[in-house]
């Protein structure tokens, strides 16, 4: 584990990625951003329960191909063992299944990973504040519900209402059916 500096009024973030260069690259990354404070990196599962609640963590990136692990499992496993934390869920993957285990999971977030860093941003601050964010880059190619306002402002992020199972539902029907997503994946 990577430990990072504390504050106790930025959003606590863990890093988890089993590539060592995007780890450090997501986490340097993160420390740029407004109110956000990278408290650990890790290339595993392994231990996350204890490191998301000793570094008192808001949310986690997981990284969605982590060798051998159920990603998907992390968020009830978090809640089993008394973590608040919150999950976004870093994918490359633009299958509807991905996208729909994430969320049944208790996901807060799945973003691709060609998604952008101002996306990220916002991601992050909608878990921290108990919001769904799904996979902006899609929203944004299906003209949803995300704005430029949203993904430009580096000072203040509205990241408007949260997204309830049947418009997620209907975003990844329409994601579907206009080929942003492919089922069986």
């Amino acid at each position: 584990m990577t430990p990072y500096k504390r504050s106790e009024t930025s959003i606590r973030v863990l890093v988890v990625n089993h590539s060592g260069i995007i780890r450090e690259g997501l986490c340097l990354m993160l420390e740029r951003f407004t109110g956000i404070e990278v408290v650990a990196s890790i290339g595993h599962l392994h231990g996350l329960g204890e490191i998301a609640r000793q570094e008192r963590v808001d949310v986690a990136l997981i990284d969605a191909l982590l060798p051998g692990e159920a990603c998907f499992d992390v968020h009830r496993r978090l809640q089993e063992g008394g973590a608040t934390t919150r999950v976004v869920i870093l994918s490359v993957s633009r299958g509807v299944g991905d996208v729909r285990r994430a969320l049944e999971s208790g996901a807060s977030g799945f973003l691709l990973q060609d998604a952008g860093a101002a996306e990220l941003e916002i991601a992050l601050h909608a878990a921290a504040t108990g919001q769904t964010f799904l996979c902006p880059t899609i929203i944004k190619q299906l003209g949803l519900g995300l704005s430029p306002k949203h993904v430009s402002t580096r000072t203040t992020l509205d990241v408007g209402p949260s997204q309830g199972p049947d418009q997620i539902e209907a975003i990844i029907d329409s994601a579907l059916r206009q080929g942003i997503l492919r089922e069986g994946a």
